[in-house]
Order: C-alpha cells, then structure tokens, then sequence
C-alpha cells in the first residue's frame, strides 16, 4: 500500500515539475535535467545510508526518471532530429555519408571537394543510386563567384585556390556523366549558401553550416535529421531542410558538362 502509493506520488511529482519547466527558457534545459537526475542520486544515497527499503525506492524511483529521460529525447526524435556530431570528422564523414547512400543522393555545398575526395567511394556511392527516372542531384558555387577568391585570402590560399577546386570536382564529376553515363545534373548557384546538406536515400538529411576561410569544415557540428513517419510530412525538420534545397536547385543555373574544364 505504501509502496504504491510513493510511486503514484513520486510519478506524479516528477511529470508535474518536468510539464512547469519544460516551457521556461530553453538555456536552463540542461540544467533542469541535471538537478533532477542529481536530486535522484541523491535522495536515493542518503536512503542507502539510512533506511533498509532503498533497493526497493531505486527500482520504484526508476520509472519516473526513465519517462522524464524519454521525454526529453522524444522532443527531438517526433520532428526527426536524431543525432549529432560534434565534428563532422569523428562523426558521420563523407565517407561514411557516401556509404550511406542507396536509392538517391542530392547534395548542396560549396565546391564537393572533399564529398569527391574518395573518388572511389564516390563513384560507387553514384552507381548505386543511379536511375534512370531520377538524377542525382549537385549544387555547387559558380567557380567564377568573387566569394571564393575572397576566402581564399582568409584562408591565407593562393586567391585561385577554391576556384580550381571546385573546378576539379565538375571534370570528374563531367568523367562520371559522360564517359560512364551516370544520371547526374549539376547546377551552379551565385553567393555561399547558409548551410551544406547531404540529402541520402529521400529520408535522411545530414546538415551543418559554413564557417567561411576556417579550414574544411571537418571540425563542425552536424545534425542527423530523418523523415518521420507522421502523416503530415511538415512535422519533420527534414521537410524545412529539403524545401531549402529545392528552392536553392530551382534559384541555380543548369551546368552543361563543358563550360569551366573544356
């Protein structure tokens, strides 16, 4: 009788101070979460030191805890946010990223150096998704953009640096679409884009942002973001992220396979 009734109260307890703080500011999420799962260590060592019934409390106090840990990673897994890398290098990489792909792959970036880098994994990475009713998909800068000559000095690169790597990466992409006819449609967009995504088999997005003349790009963040299964499509952070894509693909000009590596 006891025992229910502390579970009921602890449960209740528990839901009732999570559902109050969970809407407060959001630079306190961590910390609410801390002081509780401390505030359970706690209450359960000083039962251990003082009372006979806390093996029984532990199990009974468990329950609640593990709803308020649920509850926090559910808010990130019901609009698809799944994971993250703290960098990009030990991480999801652009190999592991390559190895991903299946059925499609669309891409937007700066100049795919390094999504090429592998050739290899690259080129079988677009054997396997190659369709006849379904291109793969690559959004890059326009090799002439000022912007790169500009991070190229921020860098502290010779001013055609970026411009030739990018220019590297459409003759071996052109190699791929024209020598071993792999549906591929590239388009080139003027001014860096906010973000780099890496669309993989239409339900996985692998996201991260530019810190421009700052190195690769290995050492950022990246957010591993999925399609839900929820009927409404919009639920899904996926959707914000590919409907970014598709209106940078339909703002960029078609590149013909000649221009810039003739």
């Amino acid at each position: 009788m006891i025992g229910n009734a502390t579970f009921w109260i602890l449960l209740t307890a528990g839901q009732v101070i999570y559902a109050k703080t969970a809407k407060r500011n959001p630079d306190y999420r961590r910390l609410r979460l801390g002081l509780m799962i401390s505030g359970w260590v706690l209450l359960n060592g000083v039962l251990a030191f003082f009372t006979q019934i806390w093996p029984w409390f532990l199990v009974i106090s468990l329950i609640p805890m593990a709803i308020i840990v649920a509850s926090e990673l559910n808010q990130f897994w019901k609009i698809g946010l799944v994971g993250a890398d703290k960098e990009i290098r030990t991480g999801i990489d652009y190999v592991k990223a390559l190895r991903m792909c299946q059925n499609s792959l669309d891409f937007l970036g700066i100049g795919a150096g390094k999504l090429v880098q592998d050739q290899n994994e690259f080129r079988v990475a677009i054997e396997r998704c190659n369709r006849a009713d379904r291109p793969v998909r690559l959004l890059l800068i326009q090799p002439e953009d000022p912007g790169l000559k500009k991070i190229a000095k921020m860098a502290g690169k010779d001013a055609q640096a970026y411009r030739n790597g990018v220019i590297e990466s459409l003759r071996f992409i052109a190699r791929l679409r024209n020598e071993e006819q792999k549906n591929i449609r590239v388009r080139l967009y003027r001014d860096f884009q906010a973000f780099r995504l890496m669309l993989i088999n239409d339900s996985i997005c692998l996201m991260t942002y530019y810190v421009l003349g700052k190195g690769d790009g290995s050492n950022l963040p990246q957010l591993h973001i999925v399609k839900t299964s929820t009927a409404r499509d919009v639920d899904s952070l996926y959707y914000g992220f590919s409907a970014y894509f598709a209106k940078v693909w339909d703002d960029s000009q078609e590149w013909n396979f000649h221009d810039f590596i003739a």
